[in-house]
């Protein structure tokens, strides 16, 4: 994942999570992480649209593809439908821009491409966090991993972490992660 698509991602996100902010809010004065938990239809929103598309090797580092891809993964924008599982947004909302500093969802989901439903299902996770300071430096990471298998036997599975940061007084930012992703061809018809 290029470091430009992870700044939209975090865009993007970050205004679908503004809908759950009333969700996110953690009582005051609580303790722990003010984690609260999401229901699978808020969460399906939130991942509609958060992976990709990937880069290909040798447009970006730390990139590894094993096996004959769809060209979906590296020409459109990739999500999660789950169909059972958790998530909690934690930590309440940040100060500075209003929306929650992170979420976590873990289950079996499918793979959306360019918001249409794959036929790839399996075991998803997706982390999320963002934070802004009171001087306005941002940063923001993400982990997702996913292990599906379609209808005819074929499977894609993959892991990334790309993140980044941006300080605004000197208009600079960095990036990093990587991305592994492996697919296996039909083994029915």
């Amino acid at each position: 994942m290029k470091f430009r698509t992870v700044a939209g991602l975090a865009g993007a996100t970050a205004a679908s999570l503004l809908g759950a902010g009333a969700l996110a809010a953690a009582p005051a004065g609580a303790g722990g992480n003010g984690a609260q938990p999401v229901p699978l239809s808020v969460l399906n929103q939130l991942t509609g649209d958060i992976v990709g598309p990937f880069s290909l090797p040798g447009t970006f580092p730390n990139i590894t593809v094993t096996g004959d891809c769809p060209s979906f993964l590296f020409s459109a924008g990739l999500g999660f439908y789950f169909t059972d599982g958790s998530a909690h947004i934690n930590r309440g909302i940040n100060t500075v821009n209003g929306l929650p500093n992170n979420i976590n969802a873990q289950g079996d989901a499918y793979l959306i491409e360019g918001g249409t439903q794959t036929t790839y299902w399996g075991q998803t996770h997706a982390w999320f966090g963002q934070n802004v300071n009171p001087n306005g430096r941002q940063w923001q990471g993400s982990t997702t991993s996913f292990s599906g298998t379609a209808a005819d036997g074929s499977t894609i599975t993959f892991s990334t972490n790309p993140g980044g940061s941006f300080n605004p007084t000197t208009g600079t930012g960095n990036g990093w992660g990587q991305e592994t992703i492996t697919c296996t061809p039909p083994t029915n018809g």
